[in-house]
């Protein structure tokens, strides 16, 4: 009896162990953060990616513009996007036309079991890097690739604003690293 209960507790503690799974690495700095209300272009070629950054971003005060809106008013310039680091250079030029400050990348390296997400908060005006992080995983995921890209946006957002250490650990306040604010 005995045998049997610990082989049941031990049964339990693989299936914890093992639905944990990966732990997000991350890396990150930054020289200086953005006041509250400022405006913000947000950009990534991954929708996830980007909905994540704005929501995140929105909730440490800042004012994300709608890639939706953003992305009429260079259809109606007749921009075309190309889905690739060139459309980088016409989304800084388009946040001069408007008078933003600020604009976020987010990058996604995609492989499917592995991916890695990096973030950067480029200063329009200095064309400056005002901060950056990235994050990926210490082995391949075991959760859909969506959910781990909002993990690995979280994560490495709260990196570069200096909200979590860099490094290999877990980062979670109010249950859900997504409800991170600065408040």
């Amino acid at each position: 009896m005995v045998k049997m209960c610990r082989n049941i507790v031990l049964i339990w503690i693989g299936f914890i162990v093992s639905a944990c799974g990966a732990i997000p690495i991350t890396d990150g700095a930054h020289s200086s953060l953005p006041e509250a209300g400022s405006v913000v272009i947000v950009w990534s070629s991954h929708p996830v990616v980007t909905d994540t950054m704005s929501i995140w971003l929105h909730k440490q005060g800042l004012v994300p513009i709608e890639r939706n809106w953003l992305e009429q008013i260079l259809k109606d310039q007749d921009v075309i996007l190309s889905n690739s680091d060139d459309d980088q250079v016409i989304i800084i030029e388009s946040a001069k036309k408007m008078h933003i400050d600020l604009v976020v990348f987010g990058d996604l390296d995609q492989e499917i079991r592995a991916p890695m997400v990096s973030i950067r908060g480029f200063n329009v005006d200095s064309n400056r890097v005002l901060w950056e992080g990235s994050a990926h995983y210490d082995q391949y995921i075991k959760v859909p690739l969506n959910h781990a890209l909002v993990d690995l946006t979280c994560q490495a957002l709260a990196t570069a604003w200096g909200l979590r250490e860099r490094g290999k650990s877990w980062f979670r306040t109010s249950g859900d690293i997504c409800l991170t604010d600065s408040k």
